[in-house]
């Protein structure tokens, strides 16, 4: 399994203009490749951020291996976040299709005012297709590793992550790559197979493997001073900020 996924990350942006009307539309397109349709999630939050969920469950041979990413989208304020449209298109890319709020000078009478400019609001410029829907509010994550908490404590960087499960300390793996500070967690389950023949039912042990990225973006991690322990259902990981990043900041 890698250590990093690419799904979710940043292809490229761009800004259009349609005329008539000068509609304003940006254009977000994230990777995902790979990911089917029912395994992306969108919500929109009170602090105008657009959150992509993306998972991913694939076999190999007595194991299930569960992926789980999170990217994070902070839009303008100028933008019409509510009425985004996401879309999974057939090349791949995840587009985040944002309409901003256009001024069109032939129908003045349904505009209206915000900051002096006078602003029409208008339809998203995506083609016909079945989009995910986007929903508004704060939602509970309640997916193994979704719900964390970061501290920084000087050059300490510290990461409470609450866990729905009794896990080992033994089968927990962490590791930095980048800006991003990984984390593996194996899980044996013991599942139950009902049969409809008199046969009786079978139990079947299934190892499966909970992957999830946290990203520092204002820091480096150092991998060499990973520290983590598992206490009262809480994982807690522990680093230190490399000197660069440091640097980086008095800069």
């Amino acid at each position: 399994m890698e250590q990093i996924s690419n799904i979710l990350e940043h292809v490229c942006t761009i800004f259009t203009v349609n005329t008539p009307g000068c509609h304003c539309f940006l254009k977000i397109f994230l990777n995902a490749k790979g990911i089917r349709r029912d395994s992306l999630s969108a919500y929109l939050t009170s602090k105008r951020e657009i959150i992509i969920n993306a998972r991913t469950e694939t076999s190999k041979t007595d194991e299930i291996i569960c992926r789980e990413v999170q990217n994070k989208l902070t839009v303008p304020q100028n933008v019409m976040a509510e009425n985004s449209k996401i879309m999974l298109l057939r090349n791949g890319l995840l587009l985040i299709d944002i309409p901003y709020m256009s001024f069109d000078l032939s129908k003045p009478k349904q505009s209206k005012e915000c900051d002096g400019i006078t602003l029409q609001e208008c339809k998203s410029s995506v083609p016909n297709e079945p989009n995910i829907e986007l929903d508004n509010g704060e939602k509970l994550q309640t997916q193994h590793l979704d719900r964390h908490k970061t501290i920084r404590e000087g050059n300490k960087l510290i990461f409470v992550i609450p866990l729905d499960k009794n896990f080992k300390e033994e089968n927990i793996k962490v590791t930095v790559v980048q800006r991003s500070v990984c984390i593996t967690i194996t899980n044996l389950d013991y599942s139950i197979v009902k049969h409809n023949s008199n046969k009786s039912d079978s139990k079947h042990l299934v190892q499966r493997t909970y992957y999830k990225e946290y990203e520092a973006s204002d820091c480096i991690p150092d991998p060499e001073s990973i520290n983590f322990y598992v206490d009262n259902n809480r994982l807690i990981v522990n680093l230190n900020i490399t000197k660069t990043s440091q640097q980086s900041q008095i800069t």
